[in-house]
């Protein structure tokens, strides 16, 4: 995300992107008439869809900036596009470019208030895009100069001796102008005060774990199994990485999906490499009908709730007959001591019992009457009563 803020417009925020190709319309839309000087009639939609790197900048409300496309050969019709390094090296001076690290500019268009910021954003996003790419060509026919905001990024090239132009000029745009060109190194010590501030940018949990030379003392015990590496430009440590091969392989599966590198492990003849089968889950039940499995479970559960239902009539009809049948032999019994109970007074009152004593006090011992009426109170063993008694029939 970068601003643009040319003198006669006022500032915008741009964000580069992929193009899409819905965005064919808003571009050309864009186009000027040095667009078609430059770059001849080309369809839109085709470079789009063809272009080997395609970018288009938009702002914060997504409007269409600017846009470029970019080829792996030249827009020449008289060259072929899979022997281009060989007219290129045979008309200009151009040893070090290859199909390997070059990049062609077939088309270019921007917003007339910001031509020069959008060129600009786009080249380095170009640079940034594709880390081998060290040289950008831009092609235009003979008789013709690039616009403004392409001619300061882009310069003639210059041509072998003897050799005449061949109906086009062509400019380059370098990487070093643009770019930062990094030279990775091994790590040494003194970088410590130059990386120091890039990690404490980040954060400070570093240091308050490890210490304040926590750096310094990992690029120190650097050996073979752990390697530190600087990004250096123009002398300047600007980059970090430490690698390691101590790591924890089990640890790394259970959370990432690492089956396509074999787990990060060696291929062993006793691998499973074949992930079990997952079960194909059932179609989904349509509403209001049921499954032949439903179905069956319905009427297995009707039939179970049914026997139930019978059971327990039965057990309670088995309960309520144990009852009457007790309650009947508890009537006989009863009926059978009520009778025995009659017998028994019957026979009581036929053989005939103990007569009645009426007990009478001597006319001697009426004074003893206190002690004769307590006796006469208490059980017949515990009591002696110390006069005779008269006894008589009744």
């Amino acid at each position: 995300m970068t601003t643009l803020a040319p003198e006669n417009a006022p500032p915008e925020i741009v964000n580069a992107r992929r193009t899409e190709s819905l965005d064919a319309r808003y571009i050309v839309d864009l186009e000027r008439n040095s667009t078609k000087e430059t770059f001849g009639r080309v369809d839109v939609v085709h470079l789009i869809e063809k272009a080997i790197l395609a970018v288009t900048l938009c702002n914060d409300r997504e409007q269409i900036m600017g846009h470029a496309s970019f080829f792996d050969y030249p827009n020449l019709s008289g060259v072929d596009s899979a022997v281009w390094e060989e007219w290129l090296k045979k008309y200009y001076d151009c040893d070090n470019c290859s199909a390997l690290n070059s990049l062609f500019m077939h088309y270019f268009v921007a917003k007339a208030e910001y031509p020069q910021g959008c060129a600009r954003e786009i080249i380095r996003t170009a640079f940034n895009a594709v880390p081998d790419l060290h040289f950008l060509f831009l092609i235009v026919p003979l008789g013709v100069y690039p616009e403004p905001a392409l001619a300061d990024m882009f310069k003639p090239l210059k041509k072998m001796e003897g050799m005449q132009g061949q109906g086009s000029t062509v400019f380059v745009c370098h990487r070093h102008d643009n770019v930062p060109v990094l030279y990775i190194r091994q790590a040494r010590v003194e970088d410590h005060d130059d990386l120091t501030p890039i990690f404490n940018r980040q954060s400070d949990m570093l240091k308050q774990t490890y210490g304040d030379f926590f750096l310094a003392e990992l690029i120190e015990a650097q050996d073979e199994n752990m390697q530190c590496l600087v990004a250096e430009v123009e002398g300047t440590a600007v980059g970090f990485m430490s690698v390691s091969d101590d790591i924890n392989v089990d640890l790394l599966n259970e959370c990432f999906e690492l089956g396509p590198f074999h787990g990060m492990r060696k291929p062993h003849p006793d691998d499973e490499i074949t992930p079990p089968k997952t079960p194909t889950p059932p179609p989904p039940v349509k509403q209001g009908e049921e499954t032949k499995e439903e179905r069956a479970l319905s009427r297995t559960s009707s039939k179970s709730t049914i026997s139930d239902n019978q059971i327990a009539a039965e057990s309670v009809e088995e309960q309520g007959k144990e009852e009457a049948a007790d309650e009947c032999v508890e009537d006989k019994r009863d009926t059978a001591s009520r009778q025995s109970s009659r017998k028994s007074s019957r026979a009581g009152s036929t053989l005939g019992n103990e007569p009645k004593v009426k007990v009478k006090l001597s006319e001697a011992n009426m004074g003893e009457s206190t002690l004769s009426l307590l006796s006469d109170g208490m059980p017949p063993d515990t009591a002696a009563s110390p006069v005779d008694n008269e006894v008589t029939e009744s």
